[in-house]
């Protein structure tokens, strides 16, 4: 058993080198302006963008993270891999296009700036030392203000370091929702606020997030980087919908799904490469339910 701790302590230690060497700029971005900041990255690693020295880059280019209909679950568990590649980065850029605050995935990089910055990683020097805000139209930089980001409350950053704990595939153990889940059973115990947080509700993990593009319904980015931090961290309000897995059974003999405020209509499929968790060994038995240790889950693409 010790043998095995110290193998995956080493490989841990691999991927926390790989990522602290990715990039000296992380570049915050919409996907769909793909091509203009790979054109970008070319000209600040080049070192001819003006008054800068050549500087490694990383970004993520559309299909490394996902399109699929997510969970609470899983956005949290890509988020909490960002964080990981953000927090090595001696700058970051944002790619400020019109449409850059419509999206809640660059809304949760800002969210995880500050994150660091509240939580520690100020005085271990892991967070990016610069905040840069690029002009695609201008194509200029400026520094952010020093007030850009959203402050986050103590409970704020609480709920974040809970979600991350739980849905970081480095950290968060899914074998121990079951175990909370029978613990929340037992008379007394389970009335104790812990037992019964969200992060262990069967919402959390298995109802999939509609997350609604049309500009008049969805409502979280109007105000650009002064968005509600509460409705982002629970992807609630306006434009938010959570479905149940039994609705999106339904859903997908005619492979649509409805906004219930606007009625916009999207279409959407089963994954053809679903997800799967694996539940660890206790003991030498399987942990998952019915004794399995792989669990197919559930995965639908928007279309």
């Amino acid at each position: 058993m010790l043998g095995s701790f110290r193998a995956m302590k080493a490989s841990i230690a691999r991927l926390t080198q790989s990522r602290n060497q990715s990039g000296q700029v992380f570049i915050s971005y919409r996907s769909k302006y793909n091509s203009q900041v790979s054109d970008l990255k070319n000209y600040l690693e080049s070192g001819k963008f003006p008054g800068g020295q050549p500087k490694k880059v990383r970004y993520f280019p559309p299909g490394s993270l996902s399109d699929e209909i997510m969970t609470e679950h899983r956005r949290w568990q890509i988020v909490s891999m960002i964080d990981r590649y953000i927090s090595p980065a001696n700058e970051v850029w944002l790619y400020e296009t019109d449409d850059y605050y419509d999206s809640w995935w660059t809304l949760a990089e800002l969210a995880t700036l500050d994150y660091q910055r509240r939580s520690g990683y100020e005085a271990d020097q892991k967070i990016p030392k610069s905040l840069k805000i690029f002009n695609p139209k201008t194509k200029t930089v400026h520094d952010a203000p020093d007030d850009y980001l959203p402050v986050l409350s103590n409970q704020q950053v609480k709920r974040i370091a809970r979600w991350y704990a739980n849905c970081d595939a480095g950290s968060g153990g899914p074998e121990g929702v079951t175990h909370i889940r029978r613990i929340a059973q037992i008379p007394l115990i389970g009335r104790l606020k812990y037992f019964n947080d969200h992060v262990w509700s069967k919402e959390f993990w298995e109802y999939p997030v509609l997350e609604c593009a049309n500009p008049k319904c969805k409502t979280i980015g109007q105000h650009k980087n002064h968005f509600n931090v509460d409705d982002f961290l629970w992807t609630r309000g306006q434009g938010f919908y959570h479905i149940t897995p039994k609705e999106m059974k339904t859903s997908i003999k005619s492979g649509k799904i409805q906004c219930p405020n606007c009625k916009a209509i999207y279409q959407f499929k089963e994954a053809v490469y679903p997800h799967y968790q694996w539940m660890p060994l206790r003991m030498g038995r399987p942990t998952g339910p019915d004794g399995t240790s792989l669990i197919k889950l559930p995965t639908y693409i928007r279309l």
